[in-house]
């Protein structure tokens, strides 16, 4: 008899956020059956986001940057010795194929014809069954879950339940992306013919999490990048980020997980993009050498190991804090000087995490200038030849800005979000006909 344990609980190698390829972990259903519902950013974090003084106050973004990542760093109660970071919880490529895939099924021939839209009840069900509800289905097997369990067998691999996702987003990005399934269809179609599809706007509150992740031991190592302000000026004097060296980190040198086949990786770096309004606020971390040096010496002082080695940066959508911003006195040393060297090489929202925007100039980007063409049917050397010969286009506004509202992982990349969709569309388009015939 089965038995229920209740829990209390992408980018494309061409754009600015260009990722190393690696062999990833997915989030299966075992670890769904464990996460079960992703953790919700509480109302009270979403007020403070919507401080007036957002847009002009430099150490304002960065200090809602870390109040972000410091409710995404939260561990949340586990089973026994089994605990997630609140970031770990949230939806995967995995979790949209299974909850579209049973959502589909239901509609019927007629239904899947005509592309009928599913309503929010339909919607609200799906997300339950695939957080709670599959796991009391008679194919679910609690002995060989228990067997899977079992091959997580020290604290390094039970990290790796949740899988080494490229991609992940919130409750709001399932709910969005399931809501309006048949118009990416449409969308995803007209790009294929090389044509603009109708500009997409995710809703308020969306957010988009993507991971860095580098293997170490039997000859691999971690690059090391010194960010400080003597750093950067060097780095912007090279075509892209150079590595100072590499190493092996040490236990409590980073956020580590080993694979049940024994790999080891190291968390490098985390990016988020949330949606405020009509504009995104994007942060992002990654690994540093030391604690709360450089572009992390304004963290919280109750972060503890690995984190105060983790290092931030903030942008709000297209504002310039550091246009009009007095540098004040007060001011962590390193974040002045840093600030500083950003106004003298007029880069008045900088924001590069050196693991995840590698090529030319990415090191000098400030996302929002990338990811604005997000959706376009750029080529990587399209791209890259943009990034060499028209830099400015790419920390300047664009007055025809992507089809994708700044999401390069919609539509490209490795594992694009669509594509989920499309295939339990293209298989019901080819596999209803063929049942009728048969019938």
């Amino acid at each position: 008899m089965n038995r229920l344990r209740w829990l209390p609980f992408f980018i494309p190698v061409f754009s600015c956020s260009a990722d190393q390829s690696l062999s990833e972990l997915k989030t299966s259903r075992e670890a769904r059956y464990l996460l079960q519902s992703p953790d919700n950013l509480p109302s009270e974090f979403w007020q403070e986001m919507d401080d007036p003084s957002r847009g002009v106050d430099f150490l304002l973004q960065r200090q809602l940057g870390w109040n972000f990542w410091s409710r995404m760093l939260r561990l949340l109660p586990g089973q026994g010795s089994q605990a997630f970071m609140s970031w770990q919880t949230w939806y995967s490529r995995e979790d949209l194929q299974r909850a579209f895939r049973h959502l589909y099924e239901q509609l019927g021939v007629s239904g899947r014809r005509e592309r009928r839209p599913f309503t929010l009840s339909e919607i609200q069900s799906a997300m339950l069954w695939n957080d709670r509800l599959q796991f009391q289905e008679p194919d679910w097997n609690t002995e060989r879950f228990d067997e899977w369990l079992a091959t997580f067998d020290t604290e390094e691999k039970q990290r790796s339940i949740p899988g080494m996702q490229k991609i992940l987003f919130n409750q709001e990005v399932m709910w969005f992306l399931l809501q309006n399934y048949h118009r990416l269809e449409i969308c995803q179609k007209q790009r294929q013919r090389q044509e603009d599809c109708e500009p997409l706007a995710w809703p308020e509150r969306a957010v988009f999490l993507k991971t860095s992740w580098r293997r170490s031991e039997q000859g691999f190592l971690v690059e090391r990048f010194a960010t400080d302000a003597a750093a950067l000026s060097r780095q912007w004097q090279n075509t892209q980020w150079q590595a100072d060296d590499s190493h092996e980190p040490a236990a409590a040198e980073s956020f580590a997980l080993r694979l049940p086949s024994g790999q080891k990786f190291h968390l490098t770096g985390l990016h988020a993009s949330l949606r405020l309004e009509q504009h995104w606020f994007w942060t992002s971390l990654w690994l540093g050498a030391e604690e709360r040096q450089e572009l992390s010496a304004d963290q919280p002082a109750n972060w503890r190991s690995p984190w105060t080695r983790y290092r931030l940066c903030s942008v709000d959508g297209w504002q310039e804090p550091l246009r009009t911003q007095t540098i004040a006195t007060h001011w962590p040393e390193p974040i002045a000087a840093i600030s500083h060297l950003l106004v003298d090489h007029e880069l008045f929202n900088w924001c590069s995490n050196p693991y995840l925007e590698p090529g030319p100039n990415n090191h000098k980007t400030n996302c929002t200038g990338c990811h604005q063409y997000a959706g376009l049917n750029w080529t990587q050397h399209d791209f890259r030849q943009r990034l060499t010969d028209d830099f400015w286009s790419l920390i300047h506004r664009s007055t025809q800005p992507g089809p994708a509202d700044y999401v390069w992982s919609l539509f490209v990349g490795p594992e694009p979000l669509i594509q989920p969709l499309m295939d339990a569309i293209e298989f019901f388009d080819v596999y209803d006909p063929y049942q009728l015939r048969q019938e």
